[in-house]
């Protein structure tokens, strides 16, 4: 803390100090950035789910995913798509997933719920 006290009291007008401030604010903006990215690609997923678009949804919900892993909304949303799209193992592996990331948040247990009585009636129906 004293080094950077010490460099604006003796860069206090120059263009060292200037730098500085800059490339202290790039980490903050960038971070800024990516959780907005993170944000759109959740909102696309759902936009291109409501009009059925389930492999545009998956994809941007695992892009969402790349970006922060413990996203538990987009996980669930992921899950969803997988759903949809007959993918029902994967559903299962990132519903528990994403349970277990937001600590059995409602709304995706209720989701994981309904899932598992689906999954089970379509395991039921391919062993008869």
């Amino acid at each position: 803390m004293l080094d950077i006290i010490f460099f604006f009291i003796y860069f206090k007008n120059g263009v060292i100090k200037k730098i500085f401030i800059v490339l202290i604010t790039i980490p903050i903006f960038g971070c800024v950035y990516a959780n907005n990215r993170i944000g759109e690609n959740v909102k696309f997923g759902t936009k291109a789910a409501l009009t059925n678009l389930w492999k545009e949804a998956e994809f941007r919900w695992r892009m969402a995913l790349e970006e922060d892993p413990n996203n538990f909304k987009a996980m669930n949303n992921l899950a969803v798509a997988y759903e949809r799209l007959g993918k029902l193992e994967f559903a299962k592996e990132t519903y528990e997933k994403a349970l277990k990331i937001s600590k059995n948040n409602p709304y995706v247990k209720k989701n994981y719920d309904s899932f598992l009585l689906y999954y089970k009636k379509q395991k039921n129906e391919k062993n008869r």
